[in-house]
């Protein structure tokens, strides 16, 4: 098959669907990356944990793969997740063990790795961002990073561009029908990088969150924390400069909020801090995912998740995994797309719900989770438990997650979901 496949975005889902095209017979895929080179490393990444959910996928779209090996190396097990607010005071603790802390950059690299072991049937062109789409023509603008127009014709196109996709937003001002709501964080994030292994007697299998800096250990023997800058965030968090006094402020800022993170992170550091991306989102649902069985929407283009949901890698490649197995099952590519909008939709809204109440916690939803905490025998496992807890050892369909959750606290009045 060698119509054009044409995949906008080189992040997980952009290089998973690569694969999940790959393995169904299609030759001719390209994907466009705005960023100049797959310098893509811990330095300008974040923390995510890969549950069995996402390594399960990604397996499936290695097949038999050599890469499979590594992909099992990748990340160091996460036995526990602590929480804790003001100077101590442990709120929650969730069980793992099934989950393994590593980061945006280093599951992508594997992932591109894996595209380029494909006899060159999948090609990568850096610097290349995509502007609109036409519907009707079947094509995709894009700009190069010397400033040269190019146009795509392709049999397919696949946003998988990000919660602020170029391609969803021109798909949907040319149909109707295609409906996108989005609701920002309301908080943005930076991330500390300490020097390989560091002395300190915090736990490496225990991903600490604390008064709003969540830390936790790379595979590598590094320490990260990033810290969570709100509105009201005093200004400095947000800073581009690295001065004496910024500085001073931070370590002020970490002795406060999390005194036992502050040893893992050099003066170097702290400077660094002020240089560092600092990275926002918005949580996004869209009423389908396929549109005129030409584009479909993939990872945070189609329901970008949040943080604290540890979703949003997991989500991504389960989607290009389903998106594999719908191309297995016919080879009419139209009726395939068609066949994954209606696997695939549900849930997709029901992950963008999760992410929707992580986002705007209540007092309803701290009453629920102590309540949920305390019945936990009669009431069953909470979302945290399917999601990356001990009940995630089989994976559950993100729909049936919230049908649980539902039904576990409308006695309590139900979850904090955004009304249609």
């Amino acid at each position: 098959m060698n119509d054009l496949v044409l995949i906008v975005g080189g992040g997980p889902a952009g290089y998973g669907s690569a694969l999940a095209f790959h393995n169904t017979g299609y030759k001719n895929i390209v994907v466009l990356e705005s960023r100049p080179d797959m310098n893509f490393d811990l330095e300008n990444s974040y923390p995510v944990g890969l549950n069995v959910r996402g390594k399960n996928s990604i397996k499936y779209l290695f097949k038999n793969s050599g890469l499979t090996s590594d992909l099992d190396k990748l990340g160091l097990r996460v036995d526990e997740w602590k929480i804790t607010v003001g100077p101590g005071l442990n709120v929650a603790n969730f069980q793992s063990g099934l989950v393994f802390g590593t980061s945006r950059a280093e599951v992508t690299q594997i992932l591109y790795r894996e595209t380029q072991c494909r006899n060159g049937d999948i090609k990568i062109l850096f610097g290349h961002k995509a502007k609109s789409c036409d519907l009707e023509k079947r094509e995709v603008v894009c700009e190069t990073k010397s400033g040269e127009e190019k146009i795509f014709r392709a049999k397919c196109v696949v946003a998988a561009d990000g919660y602020r996709s170029r391609v969803r937003d021109s798909l949907a001002s040319q149909d109707t029908s295609l409906k996108v709501q989005q609701w920002p964080w309301l908080l943005k994030f930076r991330v500390l990088l300490s020097d390989v292994e560091p002395k300190t007697y915090l736990n490496p299998h225990t991903h600490y969150i604390q008064n709003q800096i969540y830390t936790s250990k790379f595979l590598d023997g590094r320490w990260s924390a990033g810290i969570s800058i709100k509105e009201d965030a005093p200004e400095f968090l947000s800073s581009t400069d690295p001065s004496d006094s910024n500085v001073q402020e931070l370590r002020k800022y970490l002795k406060k909020m999390f005194p036992k993170c502050l040893d893992l992170f050099s003066n170097e550091e702290l400077k660094r801090y002020f240089t560092r991306s600092i990275f926002s989102g918005s949580v996004t649902k869209v009423s389908k995912l396929v549109v005129d069985s030409w584009a479909v929407l993939l990872g945070d283009a189609a329901h970008s998740a949040y943080p604290a949901t540890g979703e949003g890698i997991n989500s991504a490649v389960e989607d290009c995994m389903i998106l594999q197995k719908c191309l297995e099952k016919t080879s009419n590519l139209e009726e395939a797309l068609r066949l994954y909008d209606k696997e695939r939709i549900e849930d997709a809204n029901a992950l963008s719900d999760i992410a929707f109440a992580a986002t705007r916690p209540t007092f309803k939803g701290s009453v629920q989770m102590v309540m949920l905490g305390l019945f936990k025998k009669f009431t069953g496992p909470s979302k945290e438990d399917m999601l990356f807890g001990k009940e995630s050892a089989v994976t559950k369909r993100y729909s049936d997650i919230v049908q649980h959750w539902k039904q576990q606290t409308n006695w309590l009045g139900g979850p904090n979901f955004p009304t249609n």
